[in-house]
């Protein structure tokens, strides 16, 4: 599969990862290589899940920053290909990753920040793990904080970045959720303002590396008992306008479109 799997694969992954029934209008295949290192731990299920998702982290910038992206890597060895969904806009990314359907079904086509009624990944936490503590944290008025709302799970809407990631550990350290959606959106920010490899993006890139093995740091501190995934899992990717110093997304190229998604499944250790 030269281009990878598609976006739409994500959320029936998720829920093969964590035993329970995809939503019912998600596209049902599931990445082959994530299922199967489950299987091979002998696990039924994850009791714990940490979603991770920086925005506009594509492909083309970890294939440049491969050492960067060892961090990563030693926490979620199992990377796959992903292409991401057109238009290659956030909502539009967010939606798909989410539902497991493609635009034409969850309605966002356009950037748009709305709330859809679409069944989603967080649905299907609520309906078939009667009691599963489900938190997404993003930051205020992104699309993560609107997309997905009117959810019988737990919102917390943050000011930035520092913020959500503080708010991760916290809820982590107190073990009381299953499920935990964290939203950086520092790059992407970033990109607009100076271009996909400026000193600003590259050091955003690195921030959100950082985040993300400091959360699962914690989480092999707090949650080591459970059986556990970590995904690090961006929307879309991004490139450079040709005439200035900043950079966009939104075409059906190889720099919006490809991306790469690392999982980790780990088996909890006796107490």
């Amino acid at each position: 599969m030269k281009k990878g799997y598609p976006l739409t694969y994500v959320t029936s992954t998720a829920c093969k990862v964590m035993a329970i029934n995809r939503p019912s209008s998600a596209d049902g295949r599931i990445i082959e290589e994530v299922i199967n290192a489950k299987k091979s731990l002998d696990i039924y299920k994850v009791d714990k899940f940490l979603f991770y998702s920086p925005d506009a982290v594509g492909r083309k910038l970890i294939l440049k920053y491969p050492d960067e992206f060892k961090k990563v890597r030693k926490f979620t060895p199992i990377e796959v290909k992903i292409q991401s969904v057109y238009p290659p806009k956030t909502p539009v990314c967010y939606a798909t990753m989410l539902t497991g359907t493609l635009p034409e079904v969850h309605g966002i086509k356009v950037y748009e920040k709305k709330t859809i009624n679409t069944l989603s990944l967080f649905d299907s936490l609520v309906r078939y793990r009667m009691g599963t503590q489900v938190a997404s944290i993003a930051v205020k008025d992104s699309s993560m904080d609107i997309l997905f709302r009117n959810r019988h799970i737990q919102y917390f809407t943050e000011i930035y970045d520092k913020e959500v990631n503080d708010r991760a550990i916290e809820l982590i350290k107190n073990k009381q959720f299953e499920f935990i959606f964290v939203y950086n959106q520092e790059y992407d920010d970033s990109l607009h303002r100076t271009g996909i490899t400026s000193p600003e993006s590259i050091n955003a890139m690195k921030n959100h590396i950082n985040n993300f093995t400091t959360l699962v740091q914690q989480c092999e501190k707090s949650w080591k008992e459970f059986n556990r995934a970590y995904l690090f899992a961006p929307d879309h990717g991004a490139h450079d306008f040709k005439d200035t110093r900043t950079g966009t997304h939104g075409d059906n190229i190889p720099a919006d479109m490809d991306l790469i998604h690392f999982w980790g499944i780990y088996k909890g250790r006796e107490k």
